[in-house]
């Protein structure tokens, strides 16, 4: 979809110094690439490993809000639980978003992506 290519444009239209059936002079235009991917599945790798990262963030984000539930439960059995629960999700989620990278390196790397 966004991949750099070669742009080619003629000179100045009406030059005289270009003989009938060859081509005219071709210019190179260099186009710079903002993503840095080649190819489309580079640019899917990206996505996925920025979703990745979002995730991860989140869930790390809810570990340490579990932790600061417990804390500060003052005794509340409530409050001690929900802390416990919210740390059981949250470390499974971030082991899930570990193993999913790992397994998304291995399959990027045996493609040669």
């Amino acid at each position: 979809m966004l991949v750099a290519q070669t742009t080619l444009a003629q000179d100045e239209v009406g030059t005289q110094d270009n003989e009938v059936g060859t081509e005219p002079d071709m210019q190179k235009s260099n186009l710079v690439n903002p993503i840095g991917a080649s190819s489309v599945s580079e640019v899917v790798g990206k996505i996925i490993k920025i979703f990745l990262g979002i995730i991860g963030t989140i869930s790390l984000i809810m570990f340490i809000y579990g932790g600061f539930l417990m804390l500060t439960s003052a005794g509340r059995a409530g409050q001690i639980k929900t802390g416990q629960q919210t740390l059981v999700w949250a470390s499974i989620g971030i082991l899930v978003v570990f193993t999913s990278y790992a397994i998304l390196r291995f399959v990027f790397s045996a493609f040669g992506i």
